[in-house]
């Protein structure tokens, strides 16, 4: 309990001291932790599949990847209350619906006009592009996802003004809509499914994803050997095991990663 109600520092050289937690930065430890738990112990499993199917041909010792093929059925949320947490679902889904798209219809058009077989009807085949959505959200240096990570890095920011550069810096964007005066706390983005508005309370101090170094340490000292490894180590998106590096994260880079 004490590595999630409280934090510990160094003081100069070798002073460590304990410092008691609010509840609401408890509440977000545990939060960070179930995040980390989660997106570590999936990265173990996907590491030991393509472990498992790699095979190695006696002849020449080439490695042969073998993949499975996921269908991974997406779908929004519009809650009574948004926040941080539904806006990365729906970014995650705006990702996959582009992907799809992509997939579905570009690709498919292309081998059409390849093969000569592009007659009039699929010419003018039209779908929902979302390319522009993704833009606001996470394609584009002066995105909602870098403006909340670039608001992390300076001294005395709030939700308050987190807010603020969404509006100032896309105040003509057509994908988020004017700001509501009647709910000045909240901004809507125009997804693809539908708008969505999402309450800023909370976008802050959620996005920091801090674990602290006295909860690490706590769960290195696990009888499960999985469960040490997970603290210990970072796998990469190709299932390749790494050492830990000392680095900044946030939960939107954290999901930019994935």
């Amino acid at each position: 309990a004490q590595a999630i109600t409280s934090e510990t520092r160094t003081m100069g050289r070798k002073s460590i001291i304990s410092v008691p937690l609010s509840v609401t930065a408890s509440i977000n430890t545990i939060g960070a932790l179930s995040r980390h738990l989660y997106s570590n112990l999936f990265d173990y499993i996907l590491k030991h599949i393509n472990n498992s199917m790699a095979t190695i041909t006696s002849n020449d010792n080439n490695v042969t990847n073998h993949f499975i093929g996921i269908l991974d059925i997406f779908g929004f949320e519009s809650l009574s209350h948004n926040s941080i947490e539904q806006f990365f679902i729906n970014w995650a889904n705006e990702s996959l619906q582009h992907y799809f798209n992509h997939v579905m219809f570009e690709n498919e058009l292309k081998l059409h006009q390849d093969a000569g077989l592009l007659d009039l009807e699929l010419q003018n085949l039209s779908f929902n592009d979302n390319t522009k959505r993704l833009v606001l959200i996470n394609n584009d240096q002066f995105s909602l996802v870098n403006i909340m990570t670039d608001e992390l890095r300076m001294p005395k920011r709030t939700d308050s003004t987190l807010l603020n550069r969404f509006f100032q810096t896309h105040d003509e964007n057509l994908y988020l809509l004017p700001r509501n005066f009647k709910s000045p706390d909240t901004f809507t983005i125009k997804h693809y499914a539908q708008d969505v508005t999402y309450d800023i309370h909370g976008f802050m101090e959620k996005n920091k994803d801090k674990l602290h170094s006295s909860t690490k340490k706590l769960f290195t000292k696990s009888k499960s050997s999985i469960i040490v490894s997970l603290f210990q180590d970072v796998i990469d998106v190709t299932g390749i095991l790494t050492r830990n590096k000392k680095k900044n994260r946030t939960a939107n880079n954290s999901l930019a990663y994935q």
